[in-house]
């Protein structure tokens, strides 16, 4: 019997996931996976395959998309379980779109200005101020001007783990 697994997971293209899927049974029933596309998942340079029933992808792409299937089996027989994976495409630059970006995007308050170049003026760049430890405010300008882009990403890790996390 699967007593817990993922349900559905959003994920962005690129990142590690773990889809899990808890079982008991007697005797000890063991877990497998089987892909979107109906083929049994093993232990490859891209995904590893755990006793507990765990599945990580170490390099998500949007082809991992779809309904996962958790199986876990033993002599009285078997159960499934599906796991829903959305692996958003992540965003790419278009360098027609914004043909100067400068040097980084990083404000001019929190880096030096050792190249000589001018920086761009806030209204034109993303800007970070009163920096703490657990705060950060963002301002960014309006992008009616660029078509295509409806929204910023912030990208961020906790020190206790590596998995990143878009907001």
């Amino acid at each position: 019997m699967i007593t817990r697994h993922t349900s559905k997971m959003f994920v962005m293209e690129g990142q590690e996931v773990s889809l899990r899927c808890k079982s008991i049974g007697d005797p000890e029933p063991s877990t497998h996976w089987v892909s979107p596309d109906g083929k049994l998942i093993g232990n490859t340079s891209r995904t590893i395959c755990y006793e507990n029933g765990s599945l990580d992808i170490l390099k998500a792409s949007v082809k991992d998309s779809g309904k996962f299937t958790c199986i876990a089996s033993n002599a009285a027989g078997e159960a499934t379980a599906p796991v829903e994976l959305v692996v958003n495409p992540s965003p790419h630059f278009d360098p027609k779109l914004d043909p100067d970006p400068g040097p980084s995007d990083i404000p001019t308050s929190i880096k030096s200005n050792v190249s000589g170049v001018q920086p761009r003026s806030d209204q034109q760049r993303v800007s970070v101020s009163d920096l703490t430890s657990s705060s950060a405010v963002i301002r960014w300008p309006p992008q009616n001007h660029i078509p295509g882009v409806r929204m910023y990403q912030i990208q961020y890790n906790s020190s206790t783990d590596d998995i990143l996390i878009y907001r």
